[in-house]
């Protein structure tokens, strides 16, 4: 497991076309339309981080970001 910290390194690791986890397997971060979602497989998104232009904007919309490296 792979555990990412920074709002780039979750972009960089869904450019590379890794699947980024948030929090649980239920959640994963994509990108559409130029932007980074955190989805979730039943359905609904919400923004990787917090609106630009305000205090949350380098705050990432969950705690636990990871990737599962294949052996």
């Amino acid at each position: 497991m792979g555990r990412l910290f920074e709002i780039e390194d979750v972009k960089t690791a869904v450019d590379l076309g890794h699947t980024v986890y948030c929090d649980s397997k239920s959640y994963t971060v994509i990108k559409k339309g130029g932007e980074y979602f955190i989805a979730y497989h039943g359905g609904g998104m919400i923004g990787l981080h917090g609106q630009e232009g305000t205090p949350y904007e380098r705050v990432l919309n969950g705690k636990l970001f990871w990737i599962e490296r294949s052996k």
